[in-house]
C-alpha cells in the first residue's frame, strides 16, 4: 500500500519505470513533487511538498527517508501547529543514492552522481559526485 495525497492544488509528476515500495506516503500539499524515470523509492518512505521537490532519473532512495520541503516556524508564541512554515524547494539530481533513515530538509540541493549516508540529516546543499553523512551531513569525499 502506497499513499498518494494531492490537495490544496499540488501537483505530482512520475516518471516511467518507476517503483515505490510498500507503506510509502507522498504528499503533494500545495506544492509540486517530481520524480525522474527509473528511480526507486524504498518502503516507508515519507515525501511531502508545500512548494517543489524534485527528484531526478535514476535514483535510489532507501527505505524510511524523509524528504520535507516544509520546516513548522517556532518561537512566535501559541501553538507550533497553528504557527506556519517556512518553505524551501529541494532538488535531488539524476543518479543520487540516498540511504536508509536519512532526512532531506527544505531548501537542500543534492548534485548528481552524489551519495548520502544512512542516518543522515541533510541540512545544506551537497556538490556532485560526492559522499556525504553525518549529522548534519558534510562531505565525507568524492566519488
Amino acid at each position: 500500500l502506497v499513499r498518494f495525497r494531492v490537495t490544496d492544488g499540488g501537483k505530482c509528476h512520475i516518471g516511467h519505470g518507476i517503483v515505490i515500495e510498500r507503506f510509502s506516503e507522498i504528499t503533494a500539499s500545495g506544492g509540486v513533487i517530481e520524480i525522474g524515470d527509473k528511480s526507486f523509492i524504498g518502503q516507508g518512505s515519507v515525501i511531502v511538498a508545500r512548494a517543489k521537490i524534485s527528484i531526478g532519473d535514476n535514483c535510489l532512495i532507501a527505505e524510511n527517508v524523509t524528504i520535507r520541503d516544509q520546516n513548522h516556524r517556532v518561537g512566535l508564541g501559541g501553538l507550533v501547529r497553528n504557527s506556519g512554515f517556512d518553505v524551501g524547494e529541494i532538488e535531488i539530481g539524476d543518479n543520487v543514492w540516498i540511504g536508509a533513515k536519512a532526512c532531506i530538509l527544505a531548501g537542500v540541493q543534492i548534485g548528481e552522481g552524489s551519495v548520502v549516508g544512512a542516518g543522515s540529516v541533510v541540512t545544506k546543499s551537497l556538490p556532485a559526485r560526492v559522499v556525504a553523512g553525518g549529522n548534519p551531513a558534510r562531505v565525507l569525499r568524492e566519488i
